[in-house]
């Protein structure tokens, strides 16, 4: 009976719009917490962009919390939606690229600055089906133990998608603390 309720769940899972990867996770099932880590520039924030706009076209409501300062995340998705490649948008593009991911909502370091406004931020949140952290160590880095800190943090979003019962995508870049 488990085992049943759960493929129900699964079929209801935003789908990663892979055909491959679905068939190897199923989707982003809510309540688990999936880590995308690689090396540097390797294109694990194109990959959530492809996952946020791809959840968005399914009509799940997502929400991409991009903490890297440098990071345009509307170019990623503008370049999506429009099927160019990044270096080719126009402005126009990404306007109105802005007008077609309303199911995607933003969040940065000014919305997001510390671990705990994280976490409250998640807390608050109900009308997602999908959230992106991107990436989950930039703002962990001024502690002593930083290893420890990025652990406490991990344990709190993996509680918080149970208990939210939402998928939460966090991308961890190995070389970076």
């Amino acid at each position: 009976a488990e085992r049943v309720a759960d493929r129900q769940i699964e079929k209801e899972a935003a789908s990663t719009g892979y055909r491959d990867l679905d068939y190897l996770v199923k989707g982003f099932i809510p309540g688990h917490l999936y880590t995308l880590t690689g090396e540097t520039n390797i294109g694990k924030t194109a990959m959530c962009a492809n996952f946020a706009v791809r959840a968005a076209q399914q009509g799940k409501n997502v929400l991409y919390i991009a903490l890297e300062p440098d990071t345009m995340i509307s170019e990623y998705v503008a370049s999506i939606i429009h099927k160019k490649r990044y270096s080719e948008l126009t402005d126009e593009d990404i306007t109105s690229a802005a007008e077609q991911d309303g199911n995607i909502s933003y969040y940065g370091l000014k919305e997001i600055p510390t671990p705990d406004h994280l976490i409250k931020a998640i807390a608050r949140e109900n009308q997602y089906q999908l959230i992106i952290i991107d990436h989950i160590g930039y703002f962990v880095r001024d502690t002593r133990n930083v290893t420890q800190e990025q652990a406490n943090v991990i344990k709190k979003l993996a509680n918080l998608a149970k208990e939210k019962f939402v998928p939460i995508i966090m991308v961890a870049h190995i070389n970076k603390e």
